[in-house]
């Protein structure tokens, strides 16, 4: 977009982006790509057109999809597709808002993007075999449908049909209102959930369920994995609202030092039945005057009605120094007139304060995981070029979870940071601020996270922490003297707190669920090569107890934080449930307002007596690594060598010497412990 800075301290950038497709591979569906369905072929873009209807005044196509990214089915519990003739539904939410914005207006259509067949569709063409369909209005998914009528798809794929309504609805603004269809499927090769893949935090475009007999629909939502589903609704009537633009939301950064140039991203979604070409909005930043920015669109970039693009906002100055320093935009013109939107604002916060005061930032992983996620082979990719790439700068903690199937490395200490942090597996985020795209297609989860890096290893921390763990006199429990320093005068009122992980390595063996198995999902780091299940796996960073909770403990840091003093803490924590003889202690300063982690650090403790990791020279097991080999030189009954992913590479009894590539191994003999280098 070509724009001029019309403010003193901002300017925007010359190219709008739009919300780019990431769906999360999930258990309980099937997903298809719609590049991976067929050859490219256009699909629809579904943004809603305003035309001028002779007899009805004007018409407005609404919808809350952004367009067609592809289609899923729901997973049976035998792994494959619900049999043919199981009854699916969908259905969007026509939110308080849009309700106020659209009383007394009438729903003429109910308008469906076709599902597609992936073995009737060829390169040149899409194919939809469900033609019967039935359309209803509810006032609450739990209630029964109030209107319903049926009516007919065509036969091509990935197109929108309109099923005209033979009574037409009047919208009332204090009745909640869902719209949707259910139908039957024809073909176990049916996509019939199609999305447009931009994952959502409001839920109102992603409900659906599918149920065999004659069971009601219980109603899940794709929302926040897929995106919102390709159906919507045709809105007739004199004055539709114009120059309207909504706010998408707002990306600000963690950290700004005192008079220097800032960017912020803000997301634009059109919300009229004209199209916007021009926005103005208002800013504020702390107690500092407002600056006004109006942002001119050029022709090719309006707004159509829900039609998205982000916009970067580029020299901005912060000139106040706090931990928490408040930021609030709206728009408030559109096309030079009020905006008829009242979804127009977002705020948030930031710090701001000399960088040389700051600390140096460590970066925590905290990745949720499960031995019965066949998905999450590619968490172990990721931390594995972590550990090679990265060894000291990020921390890794895997939190292992059950399903529906027990992973006997959860722990119970876990679950707030799981309720919290991840709406399914496998996820992982970095310092509960970047999600890292784990489980989503078409993601490059590595790059995503070397470019995180570059882009914030030097942004200081407000906040540095500092660990001294012991042991107990009992040998099962440690004892974990914490100091804390902040960088500025912190008015803290208990929002940040300490909270501690602690990790081991080499835990297992146990089976890991593989569906990268055979190369059909494409490379994933060698475990396209292996079984599934990889049997007698050795797992890493393997979370054994946390010690508070998601927000950290209450109280452990004073309520007034001076910057440059030192504030101690101390806690204890059981470590019955550590196996090895070496483990982890890392210790976090948590804002619990945002669950963010501020600043880590991490310490490796050795029971006392425990065994030696061996280096290919140590002496604590007679196991050593030479060129090209691991040599045993002891009578062991068994002995398991793993690499660094956890995957068995070899056994070995007696006297032995295994042949292995160069590299870092785990070696188990007779209960204990070893890591050896092999040259």
């Amino acid at each position: 977009m070509c724009a001029a800075a019309l403010a003193a301290s901002a300017v925007v950038a010359q190219t709008p982006r739009t919300p780019v497709p990431q769906v999360r591979m999930n258990e309980g569906f099937s997903f298809l790509p719609l590049d991976e369905a067929v050859a490219p072929q256009k699909a629809p873009a579904l943004a809603g057109e305003a035309t001028d209807a002779a007899a009805d005044g004007q018409s407005l196509d609404f919808t809350l999809a952004f367009g067609v990214y592809g289609a899923l089915y729901f997973v049976g519990q035998n792994g494959g597709p619900l049999p043919a003739g199981t009854t699916y539904y969908q259905a969007f939410a026509l939110s308080e808002a849009n309700r106020k914005l659209y009383a007394g207006k009438t729903i003429t259509s109910i308008n469906i993007v076709s599902p597609m067949n992936s073995r009737l569709s060829s390169t040149s063409k899409y194919v939809n075999d469900i033609t019967d369909v039935t359309v209803f209005l509810t006032h609450g998914l739990d209630k029964e449908f109030f209107y319903t009528q049926k009516g007919k798809l065509g036969t091509d794929g990935y197109t929108q049909y309109k099923i005209e309504l033979d009574t037409p609805y009047v919208i009332e603004e204090d009745k909640p209102l869902y719209i949707g269809y259910y139908a039957q499927t024809v073909s176990q090769y049916d996509y019939y959930l199609v999305v447009d893949g931009v994952a959502r935090e409001s839920l109102d475009g992603g409900y659906c369920d599918a149920v065999t007999g004659s069971a009601a629909p219980k109603w899940n939502n794709i929302a926040q994995d897929y995106g919102n589903l390709c159906i919507g609704a045709t809105i007739v009537g004199d004055n539709l609202p114009e120059n309207g633009v909504s706010m998408f939301g707002i990306e600000l950064p963690t950290y700004t030092a005192p008079g220097e140039p800032f960017s912020f991203d803000i997301g634009f979604i059109g919300a009229a039945a004209n199209e916007a070409k021009s926005v103005e909005i208002e800013y504020t930043i702390g107690n500092q005057t407002p600056e006004t920015l109006k942002i001119p669109f050029q022709e090719q970039y309006y707004l159509g009605f829900n039609e998205p693009a982000t916009y970067t906002i580029s020299k901005v100055v912060c000139n106040e120094v706090g931990a928490e320093v408040p930021f609030s935009v709206k728009i408030t013109k559109v096309n030079d007139v009020p905006n008829v939107s009242e979804d127009n604002q977002a705020s948030g916060t930031f710090q701001c304060f000399d960088p040389s005061l700051g600390f140096t930032r460590r970066f925590v992983v905290e990745e949720g995981t499960g031995t019965w996620c066949g998905y999450c082979p590619q968490g172990f990719v990721m931390m594995q070029y972590l550990r090679e790439n990265y060894p000291t700068e990020f921390i890794r903690i895997a939190i292992h979870a059950s399903s529906s199937r027990p992973d006997q490395m959860e722990v119970a200490t876990t679950s707030s940071v799981i309720n919290a942090l991840f709406e399914g597996f496998p996820q992982a985020w970095v310092n509960r601020s970047y999600n890292t795209m784990l489980g989503y297609q078409g993601v490059d989860v590595n790059q995503g996270l070397a470019d995180y890096y570059e882009a914030n290893k030097d942004v200081p921390s407000i906040a540095d922490v500092d660990l001294a763990p012991e042991f107990a006199t009992n040998g099962r429990s440690i004892e974990i003297p914490t100091a804390v320093k902040v960088a500025i005068d912190v008015n803290n009122n208990d929002r940040y707190r300490l909270a501690y992980y602690i990790t081991e390595d080499n835990v297992g063996p146990y089976s890991q669920a593989n569906y990268y198995s055979g190369g059909q999902m494409g490379a994933m780091g060698g475990w396209e090569n292996e079984p599934n299940p990889v049997p007698d796996m050795m797992f890493e960073d393997v979370v054994r107890r946390l010690v508070g909770n998601a927000t950290g403990v209450s109280g452990s840091l004073p309520e007034e934080m001076k910057a440059g003093e030192t504030y101690e803490y101390s806690t204890s924590a059981s470590i019955a449930n550590v196996t090895g003889d070496t483990f982890f202690v890392t210790a976090m300063v948590i804002d619990s307002n945002t669950l963010e982690i501020v600043n880590a650090k991490q310490v490796e403790l050795r029971k006392p007596g425990g065994v030696t990791d061996v280096d290919g020279n140590g002496t604590a097991l007679d196991v050593r690594g030479t060129a090209g080999a691991i040599v045993f030189g002891g009578e062991y009954a068994s002995a398991a060598v793993y690499n660094v992913a956890g995957q068995l590479v070899a056994t070995a009894a007696g006297e032995a010497s295994v042949a292995l590539p160069a590299g870092l191994y785990i070696v188990k003999a007779d209960g204990a412990t070893a890591k050896v280098v092999v040259k």
